[in-house]
This record gives structure tokens, sequence and C-alpha cells, in this order.
């Protein structure tokens, strides 16, 4: 699996310009949960791959399933 989603998330977790910029971006998006997905293509990819990590939604996905997966495991 590519890393670029989970590198990109651990300097998001740390960037409070990051997240700022990802905030503003996502007030333009009414809505809940449902446009989900093409806010992460509209908003967090290009903010991601401006910060140098390219990554897909599905990678993002993966990414997120292992979190899922190591955090309830047993």
């Amino acid at each position: 699996m590519d890393n670029s989603a989970e590198r990109f998330m651990a300097l998001f977790a740390e960037s409070e310009d990051l997240q700022q910029k990802y905030r503003q971006a996502e007030a333009a998006y009414p809505g809940s949960l449902e446009i989900r997905e093409a806010v992460v293509e509209d908003v967090l990819l290009p903010i991601a791959a401006e910060a140098g990590f390219v990554f897909t939604v599905e990678d993002l996905r993966k990414y997120e399933t292992h979190l899922y997966l190591a955090k309830h495991k047993d």
C-alpha cells in the first residue's frame, strides 16, 4: 500500500495551517456526510497534492480501513 495518504494525514493532524485551509474550503460545501467523497476529492486531495502528497480516494479509504482494523483488533 502506498503510504502517501498515511504520511499526509500525519502531517495534516499536526498542521493548523492545513486544517484551516481544509475548513475554509469545506465551508463552501453545504450538507453532511453524503458529500464526504466530493469534499475529499475536491478539497482534501488538492491540499494534499499542494503539500507534495498524491493519493486517491481509494488510497485514503484503504488507510482508514487499516486504522480501523488496527484499532479494533481482538
